[in-house]
C-alpha cells in the first residue's frame, strides 16, 4: 500500500448553502430596518420577494427580531395604528448598523467566492 492513503466518509449529508442561513437573514433584516423602521408583518412582506419569507416564515422572523433586540442590534416600540391593534415597530441601533456593515463585508466575500466558483464550474462544463 506504500504511499496510498484512504478514508471512509461516514456521512455525505453536508449542509446545503442557503440564502436563509441566520447571518444572511440577519443582514437582510438589518438592511430593511435601517432603510425604514417597520413592524414584523411589513418586514415579512419586504423579505418575500427575495425568497426569505418562505424559510420558516413569521415564527422564524419573530424569533430573530427578539434575538436581535436582546443583543442590542434593534430596539422596538409599541405604536398604535389607525386601523387595528398596536404593533411593535423595530429600528436599528448604532450597534445594529455596525453589525450590518460587518455582515455586508462578509457577504461581499461570499459573493466573491461564489463568482469564482461559478466561473471555474462553467469552464469545467465547457471543456
Amino acid at each position: 500500500m506504500g504511499d496510498e492513503f484512504s478514508f471512509t466518509v461516514h456521512d455525505m449529508s453536508l449542509p446545503r448553502p442557503s440564502p436563509t442561513a441566520p447571518n444572511f437573514l440577519r443582514a437582510w433584516v438589518l438592511l430593511r430596518l435601517r432603510t425604514r423602521p417597520s413592524h414584523g408583518y411589513e418586514l415579512l412582506d419586504d423579505l418575500r420577494p427575495h425568497g426569505l419569507a418562505a424559510a420558516g416564515g413569521g415564527p422564524k422572523l419573530y424569533r430573530l427580531l427578539l434575538a436581535l433586540e436582546r443583543d442590542g442590534l434593534l430596539r422596538s416600540t409599541w405604536e398604535g395604528g389607525d386601523e387595528g391593534p398596536e404593533r411593535r415597530t423595530y429600528r436599528v441601533t448604532r450597534k445594529g448598523s455596525a453589525q450590518l456593515r460587518r455582515d455586508a463585508d462578509a457577504l461581499s466575500e461570499v459573493n466573491r467566492s461564489l463568482r469564482i466558483f461559478q466561473r471555474d464550474y462553467n469552464r469545467l462544463r465547457r471543456s
